[in-house]
């Protein structure tokens, strides 16, 4: 395994970028961004960065600017510049963790405004950055990225104005997709979800590693791990599936693709209803958050390595949702794979990078084959060791041997075992008679929306073949809903 940041010197460089990294976050008023960059600079160089003083030194600092602030004009009580809000399936998630990456760019973070939603706090949540944020920095574009309880889809119409009154009302932009994709996208996550253990290993191959009993992490020849070939060769029965829960997901997901609905119901309460595409095109340099910075009215070139890979994507979850619990002298730690220079920045896993390696050719045939992947681990933990075992376990190699003989072996098993059991109940495309019952479902919705955004017309045309412009007026089932399953 070739390991690409152990030199203790490109360790300690990579450290004190990530604490100038929060510094920048602390004083933009964002203390979740920056407690967790002043972690990972502690994971770099352990014996350099001490994550407590570091964040003392943060919450000094923003005392003393905001005295600096007292006395100065205040100005009319801000509200959030912007929502953004996509149909269904449309990378709230990632958004959500990338938006806060520029420096001219408040996110708040997905947990909290899911809670605040849940709770009916929205107010206490504006009230809260509005202190610390958005009154305090004028500079700063400040907006809501809404993951859960989108308006016609999972919430009522109440949601959209709820969230309306805590925005200025002039910007709502609408991440849509083509609508085969969603519904696609839309099966195979909910059939995942429901059926297939949300991502967890455990859930179908009952001899996985990952979240069962923890490991000594000195005692890894009392682990031995299956090697690849046997387990994918033995065993891996598919999952058995109901047709009847088949069907049920798919009469849900066929349904989703309603960008008029969600978006008319949002635009009743601002003054620009702007559509994002969100297809990634492999023509086009650009990330689709540069688009989102592009629809807010921020500098739109900013480049970020957190830009190059997504995660919205099956094998991210299940890298991100299967842990491997292990023991080290009494503490407990939980290890699993990411991408390097992306796992730090998600809100939604909240993980260190412990190394970056180069996966090798036993990822060979995997989504992953020749990527750069990272050992992480939960801040939370981090944050709990002893200073002196962070040190030892940083320097001396455990984690590294740990990863490399146990982890990695044992997630490509599972990973295979896992595909095994799923990849036959999952879509890759809309059979000609599911075709018909989406075009049953929505394509009256999607009628009204190219009407209003006709620039879309050129923007899925396989879309606008199957759909057509003039579709029928459609039952809520449809007889031929069923699809063919290849066996069974």
């Amino acid at each position: 395994m070739k390991v690409l940041n152990s030199d203790r010197l490109d360790r300690l460089a990579q450290a004190r970028w990530f604490e100038l990294q929060a510094s920048a976050a602390a004083l933009k008023g964002d203390d979740a961004f920056a407690e967790r960059l002043a972690l990972q600079a502690n994971i770099y160089a352990p014996a350099h960065s001490s994550p407590e003083e570091r964040l003392r030194a943060l919450a000094a600092a923003r005392v003393r600017q905001r005295r600096a602030e007292t006395g100065t004009v205040r100005r009319t009580p801000r509200k959030f510049d912007f929502l953004y809000a996509p149909t269904l399936r449309g990378l709230s998630t990632e958004f959500s963790s990338l938006a806060p990456l520029h420096p001219d760019v408040f996110s708040v973070p997905k947990h909290e405004l899911d809670h605040a939603l849940e709770t009916a706090t929205e107010g206490a949540l504006l009230e809260k950055y509005r202190r610390s944020v958005l009154d305090a920095r004028p500079h700063v574009t400040g907006g809501l990225v809404q993951h859960a309880y989108i308006a016609e889809q999972y919430g009522d119409a109440s949601i959209a104005a709820r969230l309306a009154a805590i925005c200025n009302r002039r910007l709502f932009v609408h991440g849509v997709r083509d609508p085969l994709a969603i519904a696609v996208s839309t099966y195979n996550h909910e059939l995942i979800a429901r059926h297939g253990g949300a991502y967890r290993f455990l859930a179908v191959d009952e001899k996985t590693g990952f979240g069962r009993a923890p490991l000594d992490l000195d005692r890894r020849w009392r682990f031995r791990p299956r090697t690849l070939l046997g387990r994918a060769t033995r065993r891996h029965a598919p999952l058995p599936l109901a047709a009847a829960h088949r069907d049920a997901i798919l009469d849900e997901a066929l349904g989703a693709p309603r960008h008029y609905a969600v978006g008319s119901c949002y635009a009743r309460h601002f003054e620009v209803w702007k559509p994002l595409d969100l297809t990634r095109r492999p023509e086009s340099t650009r990330h689709t958050v540069q688009r989102l910075f592009e629809a807010i009215g921020v500098n739109d070139a900013l480049e970020h390595p957190a830009f190059h890979a997504s995660e919205g994507t099956t094998v991210h979850r299940l890298m991100v949702q299967n842990l491997m619990n292990v023991q080290c002298e009494g503490h407990a730690l939980s290890l699993g794979l990411g991408y390097a220079n992306r796992a730090i920045f998600s809100n939604s896993f909240l993980m260190g990078e412990l190394y970056a390696f180069q996966a090798d050719d036993r990822f060979a045939g995997t989504e992953l084959a020749g990527l750069t992947l990272a050992l992480t681990v939960p801040l939370e933990q981090w944050v709990l060791l002893p200073a002196a075992l962070r040190l030892r376990l940083i320097e001396e190699g455990r984690l590294l041997a740990f990863c490399n003989e146990v982890l990695v072996p044992e997630w490509l098993a599972s990973h295979a075992a896992w595909q095994a059991a799923l990849s036959r109940h999952l879509l890759k495309h809309l059979e000609a008679a599911m075709v018909d019952c989406l075009k049953d479902r929505v394509g009256r919705d999607f009628e009204q929306f190219l009407k209003h955004h006709p620039a879309f017309e050129n923007a899925w045309p396989a879309a606008i073949a199957a759909l057509g412009r003039h579709p029928r007026q459609s039952p809520i089932t449809s007889p031929r809903l069923r699809p063919r399953f290849a066996g069974g």
